[in-house]
């Protein structure tokens, strides 16, 4: 009745770090039940469940973990709070174990209340963005299908329209081909359209593959695709006269896109990538 089950060591480290690290179960929870925290981090900034994950894949290998047998680690050191815990690098763990390519671990922490496969990091990454930077497809098909509750199960949401606000077009490309997302949807379900968010960046590489997935461009206008790209008022100078019984001049984006002539807005798109490339002395006002 006088130790404290959250004594520290020279580490910041306590007993239920201890016994954590050393797959003590049966120790973890007689220390739990004489109100030791789960929640204290050591000096290294990690929390008890942190040594359990660490070396989950090790473990496993070596003394044949059971999925079950994980799952009451899970449950005996989850987060009190409902928050989801972070390795010292500001990651989560299913992001750190998406990384890692540890396909067993990643199903076992969608199971969880806690794990959120939409958590978006410091680094501006989602567990699914860094399963695809690693090509660890099977991880990412998991994150993209659901894993965990049958009647809800998690799953991603949020990593298309990230690696467009981020620019990261090498994943984005074998993302499309591989889960083939209709991109018309994404935009009723956003306020931005995905086109207008990769124009606004003059993000080139991006708005290519968009247009090869016929992402939707309903509502863009003619200041949506050159607007970024050119200096300011310029975009007044990019009108082709079209004869009308109005006599208006009509923005030659205005004139492709409603009729859906890819081949023509490819080609504005590549004339305006040369103007672009101009000599550093021209002064940006284009005819």
């Amino acid at each position: 009745g006088r130790a404290d089950p959250d004594s520290k060591d020279s580490r910041g480290r306590t007993p239920l770090s201890w016994a954590a690290e050393n797959w003590h179960l049966d120790t973890v929870r007689a220390l739990i039940a004489h109100g030791a925290s789960a929640d204290i981090h050591d000096h290294e900034g990690q929390i008890p469940l942190w040594w359990v994950i660490s070396n989950h894949n090790k473990r496993r290998e070596a003394n044949g973990q059971h999925a079950d047998d994980f799952q009451q680690w899970l449950a005996a050191l989850g987060p009190t709070h409902g928050v989801e815990p972070m390795t010292k690098a500001r990651r989560t763990f299913l992001a750190w174990a998406s990384e890692r390519g540890d396909t067993a671990l990643v199903h076992e922490l969608l199971k969880t209340t806690w794990a959120d496969p939409n958590s978006i990091d410091r680094y501006r990454k989602t567990p699914l963005v860094y399963a695809l930077e690693w090509s660890h497809y099977e991880i990412a098909d998991m994150l993209m299908s659901g894993s965990g509750d049958d009647m809800n199960p998690k799953h991603d949401v949020v990593s298309l329209k990230l690696m467009v606000q981020e620019s990261r077009a090498r994943l984005l490309k074998p993302f499309l081909e591989r889960y083939k997302p209709d991109l018309s949807n994404e935009d009723e379900s956003s306020p931005i359209p995905l086109m207008r968010w990769a124009l606004q960046q003059a993000d080139r590489s991006t708005v290519a593959i968009l247009l090869e997935h016929k992402a939707g461009v309903d509502g863009l206008e003619n200041g949506d695709w050159f607007g970024p790209c050119s200096t300011a008022g310029a975009s007044a100078n990019l009108m082709l006269a079209q004869a009308r019984t109005d006599g208006a001049s009509i923005p030659v984006m205005d004139m492709t896109i409603p009729d859906g002539d890819r081949a023509t807005l490819t080609a504005l798109l590549s004339h305006r990538r040369q103007m672009m490339a101009l000599d550093d002395g021209y002064d940006g006002h284009y005819s």
